[in-house]
């Protein structure tokens, strides 16, 4: 699950259960998105690993990259381009705006 609360009062201002950080994993933020990935697979049944791209302001998904091996620790954002370290030494290099690796 991923959410929004307002700071002051607590309140659920989004809450999203289709796209959230796995183990290994915290979520990043830069200018207005989120982005999220981690270890485990994404879904039961399934061997997929994602880093996702969410608009801040709802919640809703903006891109989703094509399968990882895992996307651990932090997701590094920066002006033109998003890193995620994977296992066995391996790293992931993705488009900020298209995901494209």
């Amino acid at each position: 699950m991923t959410a929004c609360l307002d700071p002051q009062t607590g309140q659920v201002l989004w809450l999203t259960t289709q796209y959230y950080v796995t183990a290994k994993c915290t979520l990043s933020a830069r200018d207005g998105r989120l982005y999220l990935g981690g270890q485990n697979q994404a879904s039961e049944g399934t061997k997929d690993r994602f880093v996702w791209c969410l608009d801040a302001r709802d919640g809703s998904l903006v891109w989703q990259s094509d399968p990882v091996t895992s996307a651990l620790n932090v997701v590094t954002v920066g002006e033109k381009f998003i890193f995620s370290n994977a296992l066995r030494g391996k790293g992931n290099v993705f488009d900020r705006q298209t995901a494209r690796l």
